[in-house]
């Protein structure tokens, strides 16, 4: 699973919460239509072994208001809570969340921002690059 793989699902699961709100990323800095989602995956925790990999991912989610609305900020803050708040569909998998924070951030303290974590382990995939048996011989000795 990949950082990729995360952000498409978070991404999905806003687009269906909110159809027709514009979802950026952290290369858009200017010309951002209101309203839109800031969406922010970072990877905080990695640890392999030689068979799995163990990871941890904070999931950032900024609404930028038309204009600046506590109240439809606390019912974002209840849907945010409600559709990742115990888990994120990734694929085929169901990964727990955790940690879910809302909370006001910006200059000016009016950009409502929701932050949650997943875990989860993963194999690590090997090549197996040992050749292919063509033939086998065998004999069988059968004793009296």
């Amino acid at each position: 699973m990949t950082l990729k793989d995360i952000k498409q699902a978070v991404n999905l699961t806003l687009k269906e919460s909110y159809p027709g709100t514009k979802i950026y990323g952290p290369d858009t800095i200017e010309g951002y239509t209101r309203p839109s989602f800031f969406v922010y995956v970072t990877q905080t925790f990695s640890e392999r072994t030689k068979n799995a990999v163990h990871k941890n991912v904070e999931i950032e989610i900024d609404l930028i208001q038309k204009r600046s609305d506590e109240l439809a900020a606390m019912e974002f803050f209840e849907k945010m809570e409600f559709v990742f708040g115990y888990k994120l569909e990734v694929g085929s998998r169901k990964l727990n969340t955790d940690n879910i924070n809302c909370m006001f951030e910006g200059e000016n303290n009016n950009i409502p921002v929701v932050t949650f974590e997943v875990e989860f382990w993963d194999e690590v995939k090997k090549e197996d690059n040992s050749e292919i048996m063509k033939n086998m011989e065998m004999r069988q000795e059968v004793g009296n």
